[in-house]
């Protein structure tokens, strides 16, 4: 039997108001109904709208506390009336793209159950709309991190390790890793390839692939933003783990199979998938 699904948003009256020109504004919510059972989660929109600073300033004519609610995610019943009927950009777009996204959300958990879950949907939501950039670059930094402290106690004492202890001593304590891990291993690989290299060789296997994976997948984010136009269009407008499922990994097979060949293509997107599926869980 097919699920009934129905997805709307509301505001939440059980907090209490911010009271603005009149109105009372709530945070918004999202009410969530799968076959008779209910969930209730909060609206991200807010932190959706931060990218549309603009758009915002004129729908509200230039009253910065209305762009400071708006953009902490309060609405009046008033203003979602007007948002609704006139279907005002982006704030009607992205509450029907975050429709759209968790509908996505609750019929992957559906697959993957043989029913809907909706005990965890929040949180599920929350790991499938992440920047899949920042979560793969995340994962490889503390991954890489990590490594780089064993590799520090193993050679401490070592003679005849002695060079690998420099090179790492130096990783460790004199690189900024409050940068990306991208940013810092192209700089490094730039200035001290050589020492870059020896510092790999001695990295676990699947730590150097994720590496490769990763950074070939950096080279071609700007044309998949391209691709997806999500600004333009009103959406959520991070890279995730949707896009990642429906578009992303087949376009990265295709595109890294006509530079590297199909086995090392396959090779480094199943990695990257890995990875996703480790820090987001949204195929569980």
């Amino acid at each position: 039997m097919q699920d009934t699904i129905s997805i709307t948003h509301a505001l939440n009256r059980k907090i209490k108001p911010v009271v603005f020109a009149a109105g009372k504004f709530y945070p918004l919510d999202i009410v969530i109904q799968v076959n008779g059972k209910h969930a209730r989660i909060k609206s991200r929109l807010g932190e959706y709208l931060k990218i549309y600073a603009g758009h915002v300033e004129r729908l509200t004519k230039g009253d910065q506390e209305l762009v400071r609610l708006f953009s902490a995610g309060l609405f009046s019943e008033k203003w979602i009336a007007l948002i609704t009927k006139e279907k005002k950009f982006p704030v009607f777009h992205l509450m029907s793209d975050e429709i759209s996204v968790l509908m996505k959300v609750i019929e992957l958990r559906s697959a993957n159950h043989g029913k809907v879950v909706l005990s965890d949907i929040g949180r599920m939501y929350g790991n499938c709309v992440k920047e899949i950039t920042d979560v793969i670059d995340d994962y490889i930094k503390s991954s890489f991190r990590e490594e780089l402290e064993a590799l520090f106690l193993k050679s401490i004492d070592s003679p005849e390790k002695k060079e690998i202890f420099r090179i790492v001593n130096y990783f460790i304590h004199f690189l900024d890793w409050n940068h990306p891990f991208y940013t810092l291993y192209d700089a490094t690989s730039e200035i001290m390839p050589g020492e870059l290299r020896k510092v790999e060789g001695q990295l676990p296997k699947d730590l150097r692939l994720s590496v490769k994976a990763y950074t070939a997948f950096y080279t071609y984010i700007n044309p998949l933003k391209r691709f997806f136009e999500k600004r333009e269009q009103g959406r959520i407008a991070t890279l995730s783990y949707l896009d990642w499922k429906s578009d992303i990994k087949e376009l990265l097979v295709r595109q890294f199979g006509s530079m590297m060949g199909k086995k090392t293509a396959v090779l480094y997107v199943n990695r990257l998938e890995e990875i996703l599926n480790r820090c987001l869980a949204c195929s569980e």
